[in-house]
């Protein structure tokens, strides 16, 4: 498809009514799926429930979510369910560690490349898409960051760091047209809110996710163990193991934890390869085997005890020594 034909092809998009999911109670259902975020849920339950009944009158506040978290803590999975949610297209999840160019559009266009909010558009086939902009701290390369910094701001319809009276749009030089971003969506997600450029953290609402109790993360281990287990048509992973888990990986999010999901998963495929029968025999003598020995966690015993007594004995020792010295000083400046 030629650059006209794609031009054309986005100006339909423009033209037509916004996607939409077209049942407001499924949209809300579908956000509820999200386990944990409580506060993100209630800022956005309303949100998704407009959004289908109101569509093109419903014009929310334009902001870029950022969200902040360790890795594995839901940042990237909460986007991908708000956007299924809203029934909004195809998400547009775009990669920000490393680059210094994206190939297939630069963040506001120019002559040989599209706009960003052009590109996704047209991968979305909607008007209304939403842009995932994730790991954002990564953005090294500083033309980018300053594209992403005045596309903030246009978005954000700010001029000097101030309201606009009219709504800004795009124009997009590859194309040479204008777009509107009335209804474009831009979040964004970090894992080290220190290291965002500081210019780009104030184009941004950082927004720190909750972390996730035991029960959150035994809900979605939970959900895990069923995938792979309907991939393989067999039953594998013990319920024993859903629930110690969380107390042998102690983590913010829940990506270790998966991972020994997939160590069992791998173990019953290297078995029924082999032609052996799997068996994962005790759930905590396997955790044992399996998993203690790769976590980074300080048991304390009496071996401990017995290495670090000497080291306590010094202290001791060092520390009367200062008071008995303490004392005697004093004593002389009282007698003279």
């Amino acid at each position: 498809m030629n650059k006209e034909q794609v031009k054309k092809q986005i100006e339909r998009y423009l033209a037509e009514p916004l996607k939409v999911n077209p049942s407001a109670e499924d949209a809300k259902k579908t956000l509820e799926k999200q386990i944990g975020f409580k506060r993100e849920k209630d800022k956005f339950s309303n949100y998704v429930y407009l959004y289908s009944i109101a569509k093109e009158k419903f014009k929310p506040e334009r902001e870029v979510i950022c969200y902040a978290g360790a890795p594995g803590t839901g940042k990237t999975t909460f986007v991908k369910l708000l956007s299924k949610a809203m029934g909004r297209g195809k998400l547009q999840t775009i990669a920000c560690a490393g680059l210094k160019e994206f190939k297939n559009f630069s963040i506001l266009g120019d002559e040989n490349k599209p706009s960003l909010v052009a590109w996704a558009i047209k991968e979305s086939e909607c008007k209304n898409p939403i842009i995932l902009l994730d790991e954002l701290e990564k953005v090294n390369d500083e033309q980018i960051q300053r594209d992403l910094i005045k596309l903030f701001a246009m978005y954000k319809n700010e001029v000097g760091g101030k309201q606009a009276k009219e709504s800004k749009k795009l124009f997009d030089k590859y194309y040479q047209m204008e777009i509107e971003l009335d209804h474009i969506s831009f979040f964004a997600t970090v894992n080290y809110p220190k290291e965002l450029v500081p210019l780009l953290k104030n184009g941004v609402n950082v927004r720190v996710l909750e972390d996730y109790t035991d029960k959150d993360k035994e809900a979605i281990l939970r959900l895990k163990k069923d995938e792979i287990e309907k991939e393989i048509g067999e039953e594998i992973i013990p319920e024993e193991i859903i629930k110690e888990l969380p107390n042998y990986i102690r983590e913010d999010g829940i990506r270790q934890a998966e991972r020994v999901l997939y160590e069992i998963k791998k173990q019953y495929i290297i078995a029924n390869a082999s032609g052996e029968k799997f068996e994962l025999g005790s759930p905590q003598q396997w955790l044992k085997n399996n998993v203690l020995p790769y976590q980074e966690r300080f048991y304390f015993n009496w071996k401990h005890q017995f290495l670090l007594f000497p080291l306590w004995a010094i202290t001791w020792i060092l520390l009367l020594i200062v008071i008995v010295k303490k004392i005697i000083l004093r004593k002389k400046i009282n007698e003279n």
